[in-house]
């Protein structure tokens, strides 16, 4: 048993240290070290590779020589029942919280990106902190403040008081020359331990945040951990490529799949939130206090984000077939809110957008983030599919706030509430179950009565699980037509299996938008 470990462990040595060498190899290359071998001489063929390894750990090693100094620990004091949004499962911010005495102790990164004491971090890191205390790598330690925050963008901008002298501000890359493959350093503060570094390659580019699906994403394999968020994801150059910011975990460590906010959108947000705080007439400019809570540092100047009012979904090729629309892309408008600046404008459920003045929208988060970089009050002109019409709609944008919600990406992506309960009638041809909700069932998920059927199962492999459906929706409409029990529901559902699709509208919780079901 005992030889058998040793060999194991003989195994486990040399696979990494094997990856290693392939990885020094190549991080070499990229740097412009050439790699040559001697077939004339083994033993002089090895010593030239031992040779070149060291380089190309030297090339690791100078990007974390120019990069360490200029990230920092930051420590942030907030209330205990305060929320910052970093404790979901899945796509998680990778924040790192202690509870002491009456306050929760935050721990998370940032960079030095002025020599004037600002530092970039993320808005989820700083989010109703009390206090902020920053550590440099020299360890010495300021308090600061905030100068502006922006929770859509998921970054903010805070500044050191006091003497704090020159400081090594990093140079910003540039995002969109990334290529997939390249070599990449995470640096940051994992679990407290300042000045980690972890390598790894970019993954991917443009990848979607469903908590936050303004922008796109770089997604890397080197390692984030809690307390990661807001330090440098750079290049082999040592420039800032992106702002690591979540991860996909269920533990919430790293499994080898992280994500960081690109530079070029992290540069242009940054400026926007250091002229906000500038400008800002309720912020102090030398605290970045309000008067009304002087205490806070966190009470800096916000971004104002445009708006529409209105719940969108991306349209793909199985929606677009099954509700006959002529556009096969775009952003298909499953709710409009009463009074809001779609309503005003004239927006109807169903209007798919095609572009937003000359800006062409793909998807459902290209309208998300076009809307969110227009400024509030501004004027712009909608493309629009209304049926097999193209229209162009003039609409104001109006300013986001959190007591009227966000403009959303719906769509059947995400787990429903569940519910297990008797009383079911069922929908054969869907595979589902489905019951008319009493009082119970409307207390449980706040909705009143005419709000369709709830699903009660899905079958595993139906029409219905295909569609996106789960466990505790409610669907609202089937082919255009208002659904208020389970029989009006199978009817529907007989009429449309001679056409071979049915468009459901259904609700999960907040969120409305449309379902395609095939029946051929």
């Amino acid at each position: 048993m005992e030889i058998a470990e040793r060999r194991n462990g003989a195994f486990r040595f040399l696979a990494l240290t094997g990856a290693a060498a392939f990885a020094a190899v190549f991080a070499a290359e990229a740097y412009g070290f050439k790699l040559k071998t001697d077939p004339d001489a083994a033993g002089k063929g090895s010593a030239r590779f031992l040779a070149d390894q060291e380089a190309c750990g030297n090339v690791f090693a100078d990007v974390a020589e120019k990069t360490i100094p200029s990230v920092v620990s930051i420590y942030s004091s907030r209330d205990p029942f305060s929320k910052n949004g970093d404790e979901e499962e899945g796509f998680a911010k990778p924040g790192h919280h202690k509870q002491e005495g009456g306050r929760v102790n935050g721990l998370g990164s940032g960079v030095i990106v002025g020599p004037e004491g600002l530092i970039l971090t993320n808005n989820h890191v700083i989010e109703n902190a009390r206090s902020l205390r920053v550590r440099l790598s020299d360890d010495r330690e300021f308090d600061a403040e905030l100068i502006a925050a922006d929770k859509t963008m998921d970054l903010a901008v805070i500044r050191l008081k006091g003497k704090y002298g020159k400081l090594p501000a990093l140079p910003l890359g540039d995002s969109d020359k990334l290529r997939v493959g390249e070599w990449v350093a995470a640096v940051g503060n994992p679990y407290g331990l300042s000045e980690t570094v972890t390598t790894g390659i970019i993954s991917a580019k443009g990848r979607k945040d469903p908590e936050n699906p303004y922008g796109d994403f770089i997604q890397t394999d080197a390692a984030i951990n809690p307390g990661n968020s807001g330090g440098a994801l750079v290049n082999l150059k040592g420039e800032l490529i992106g702002v690591n910011t979540a991860i996909v975990s269920q533990s919430g460590g790293s499994t080898g799949i992280g994500f960081a906010i690109p530079s070029n959108l992290a540069r242009k947000v940054m400026a926007e939130l250091v002229k906000a705080g500038a400008t800002d007439p309720k912020a102090s400019p030398a605290s970045g206090t309000t008067a009304s809570s002087p205490a806070s540092p966190a009470a800096g100047a916000s971004i104002a984000r445009g708006w529409l009012g209105i719940s969108i979904q991306t349209v793909d090729a199985s929606l677009a077939d099954a509700m006959n629309l002529k556009a096969h892309k775009g952003a298909l408008v499953s709710s409009v809110l009463k009074g809001g600046p779609g309503d005003a404008a004239g927006l109807r459920r169903g209007d798919v957008i095609l572009r937003v003045d000359d800006a062409v929208i793909a998807d459902a988060p290209a309208l998300l983030s076009a809307v969110a970089e227009t400024r509030p009050g501004k004027e712009v002109d909608l493309t629009l599919m209304r049926g097999i019409k193209t229209v162009e709609v003039g609409v104001k944008v109006g300013r986001k706030s959190e007591e009227r919600g966000d403009d959303r990406d719906t769509g059947p992506g995400d787990d429903g509430p569940g519910y297990s309960g008797p009383g079911a009638a069922a929908g054969e041809k869907l595979g589902l179950q489905v019951a008319e909700p009493d009082q119970g069932l409307r207390r449980r998920y706040h909705t009143g009565a005419g709000d369709g059927v709830v699903v009660l199962s899905v079958e595993d492999g139906s029409r219905a699980e295909a569609a996106g459906l789960k466990q505790g929706d409610f669907i609202v409409e089937a082919g255009n037509h208002a659904i208020a029990s389970a029989e009006e529901l199978q009817t529907a559902v007989a009429k449309a299996r001679k056409k071979g699709k049915l468009v459901l509208r259904v609700r999960r919780g907040e969120e409305v938008f449309f379902a395609a079901v095939r029946f051929t």
